[in-house]
C-alpha cells in the first residue's frame, strides 16, 4: 500500500496543484458566479485531495481489506461483462 500511494500519492497532488492554480483565473472573468466558482473550486480542491485522497482513502481501504472490492449480487448481475484477455 505505502508503494502504490507513493507512485500515485505525487500523479493526485500534482492534478491538485494544476486545478488549484487554474481555478482562480476564474476570478479573474467578469461576471459574479465564475468568479464564486473559482474561488470555491480553487480551495475545495486542496483540502480534497490532501485529506481524502492522499490520508482517508488509503487507510479505508487498508481497513475494510478485500470487502472494499466486494461487488453486491444484484450489482454483478446487472454489470455487463467485461474480460481483459487478449485471444
Amino acid at each position: 500500500m505505502i508503494g502504490a500511494l507513493a507512485h500515485s500519492g505525487r500523479v493526485v497532488f500534482a492534478a491538485a496543484g494544476v486545478m488549484v492554480a487554474v481555478f482562480p483565473t476564474f476570478a479573474l472573468s467578469g461576471p459574479l458566479p465564475p468568479k464564486e466558482m473559482g474561488l470555491v473550486l480553487g480551495v475545495a480542491v486542496l483540502p480534497d485531495a490532501a485529506l481524502v485522497r492522499l490520508v482517508l482513502l488509503p487507510v479505508l481501504l487498508r481497513l475494510t481489506g478485500r470487502a472494499a472490492w466486494h461487488t453486491p449480487a444484484w450489482l454483478d448481475r446487472v454489470l455487463p461483462k467485461i474480460g481483459f484477455s487478449h485471444r
